[in-house]
């Protein structure tokens, strides 16, 4: 996960330095803006819901993002970690939550950091137990608003992200980010509390003023 955030620092790099390329006519023009976003991977691949807030001035973005009922196990548990996939059925993330703020590097390009907690369910496989506890993360972002329509209403965000972990609470048997647990056959098992690491999403909204 490190080659990703390297990677990810330099993108966002070269993408302030290329973003005079690519510059809007004037940065102003959505300054000052409250949007409202829906997540477009949490629906459709998770079978989940997310709703975020955004708002603008010059130089600045914030946001504010709120996930819940998020199916990690869909899709032949494509979003859960190899490991994971060994030992458990379900990754269920009951909310994820959390905002960010960051600098506008043209009218429509941001770059950001964000702060997130999570709560993860997860059932064990052999002995269809379950475990909870929560994770705080945090990370860079980098997002860039692509308008549908003339007056600059709607529009599409595609982000790029990683965050990774800070923190792992809420269970008792957490010894850093490890939980010791046995399988049906008393063998035992070591899991390592999730981490986002790097990932893409799409975003569908629309300024309210």
């Amino acid at each position: 996960m490190k080659t990703f955030l390297k990677i990810f620092i330099v993108a966002m790099g070269l993408a302030v330095l290329a973003s005079p390329l690519f510059a809007q006519d004037d940065q102003r023009i959505n300054s000052n803006k409250l949007s409202i976003m829906t997540g477009l991977s949490q629906p459709f691949l998770l079978n989940g819901v997310n709703l975020a807030f955004t708002y603008t001035t010059d130089k600045l973005y914030f946001e504010y993002s709120h996930g819940a009922f998020l199916n990690y196990h869909n899709f032949g548990k494509a979003a859960m970690k190899a490991a994971d996939r060994e030992n458990f059925d379900t990754q269920v993330a009951p909310f994820s939550t959390g905002g960010g703020v960051g600098y506008r590097f043209n009218s429509n390009g941001q770059i950001f950091w964000e702060f997130k907690v999570h709560q993860y369910d997860l059932k064990e496989s052999s002995t269809g137990n379950e475990i909870s506890y929560k994770t705080f993360e945090m990370g860079p972002a980098l997002s860039y608003r692509l308008f549908l329509d003339k007056e600059k209403k709607f529009f599409f965000e595609p982000v790029a992200r990683y965050w990774f972990h800070v923190a792992s609470f809420g269970n008792e048997g957490l010894d850093g980010r490890q939980i010791a647990l046995t399988r049906a056959d008393n063998s035992s098992f070591t899991h390592t509390t999730f981490e986002s690491g790097f990932f893409l999403n799409m975003s569908l909204g629309f300024v309210v003023k």
